[in-house]
């Protein structure tokens, strides 16, 4: 692919198209995985830089796009939705009980700020974005239960 008279590689995926309960999906699914690589790096911590239409499983090292390396963080899309034999299914989210652990906070606050961030974005279709705005209230509920002694 040619962008501003310079050639570039890019990942070309198929799937669905967009008008099918799949493809929606399918469509769905990148918005999220750069919305959580956007929060993960908002926290300061290391990820790669998410472009909806690029691999984001790779970094490039020189102008010339001929040298990468690994993203520290990559590949966050929520598999749990995703389409399976044509369908898709809407498994209940069910977040682990709280851990007395300092990261376990920190996993906890970025978890609320990414399915907040997808229930907002409305590249995401109504539907999945009611789904993430049901997993951001289960995770607040788990933050109030019962909590283990440190």
């Amino acid at each position: 692919m040619k962008e501003n008279g310079t050639e570039r590689h890019v990942l070309v995926k198929f799937s669905p198209a967009v008008t099918t309960p799949e493809g929606e999906r399918w469509s769905d699914l990148p918005v999220c995985e750069h919305l959580a690589l956007e929060v993960i790096r908002g926290a300061g911590l290391s990820a790669s830089h998410s472009v909806l239409h690029s691999d984001a499983s790779l970094i490039p090292t020189d102008d010339q796009l001929t040298r990468f390396r690994l993203a520290p963080a990559y590949d966050m899309l929520p598999m749990l939705y995703r389409p399976l034999n044509g369908e898709t299914p809407l498994p209940e989210f069910a977040p682990p009980a709280p851990a007395p652990l300092r990261e376990w906070s920190d996993a906890h606050q970025l978890a609320l700020s990414f399915w907040a961030l997808a229930a907002e974005d409305g590249r995401i279709s109504a539907t999945f974005r009611d789904v993430c705005a049901g997993n951001r209230t289960r995770l607040m509920q788990t933050a109030a239960g019962p909590r283990l002694a440190s």
